[in-house]
């Protein structure tokens, strides 16, 4: 889609905010999208997008001129961070998930992992997806909304990344959170067909659980990929 292009590309500059400058854009974007439509009905998706994207760029002290898998991450937890807000706080806004940059294998939204870490995991996801041409995302969340439970939110926004989209095997979605206490493993209607709802519950129960309770956040997830090398 055209919005979802153009938001990647955009934010491949790289982006530097914080919890304060969230809640002022957000009311900015919203403010913009209210003022432009009073009284020509609801905006739609593309157009509230260009309007978002619009307001951002007109801010270029949040943007730096480096891509580093560290810029990356950032990224993508100002992405999510600025579509929850709206979601909260914007009653017109529409755009309701969040759109990842990159080559994403971590959201660490929750930060439970170090940058060796991620690194590390980065690379193991990346040698899945290509000895067994099968796609991974690993998601560690505080909030689940706009969805109410975790199941809702893994397929939801699985569908919307589209992990393993383009591979054989499709690809899976981990959402797990530390402060909920809750984890789901979300898999595709092609991804099914190699690691079925019982196999995935499976590794839930005896990977992920046994370590998630010690707070081995890491092992669990290295455990994890180790695993599904061996089963598809």
């Amino acid at each position: 889609m055209k919005f979802k292009i153009l938001f990647l590309a955009f934010f491949l500059a790289g982006v530097q905010t914080g919890a304060q400058n969230i809640v002022k854009l957000s009311h900015e974007v919203c403010d913009s999208i209210n003022s432009v439509y009073a009284g020509r009905g609801n905006a739609k998706v593309a157009s509230q997008f260009n309007i978002q994207y619009d307001v951002l760029k007109s801010h270029p002290d949040l943007f730096s001129g480096d891509t580093t898998k560290a810029d990356l991450k950032r990224i993508n937890e100002f992405l999510h961070d600025i579509v929850q807000q709206l979601s909260r706080s914007c009653p017109v806004y529409k755009l309701e998930h969040t759109l990842l940059t990159g080559e994403t294998s971590i959201l660490d939204l929750e930060e439970l992992f170090s940058a060796g870490q991620i690194d590390s995991l980065q690379m193991e996801v990346a040698s899945l997806r290509k000895n067994k041409d099968f796609g991974l995302l690993i998601a560690s969340v505080d909030d689940l909304y706009p969805y109410t439970n975790i199941k809702d939110y893994a397929i939801g926004q699985g569908y919307v990344w589209s992990i393993g989209s383009g591979l054989s095997k499709g690809g899976i979605v981990v959402v797990f959170s530390k402060k909920l206490k809750k984890v789901r493993i979300s898999t595709s209607s092609l991804s099914k067909q190699f690691l079925p709802d019982e196999e995935a519950q499976k590794l839930i129960d005896e990977i992920l659980l046994s370590k998630f309770t010690r707070g081995q956040y890491y092992e669990a997830m290295i455990d994890l990929v180790k695993q599904l090398e061996v089963q598809l």
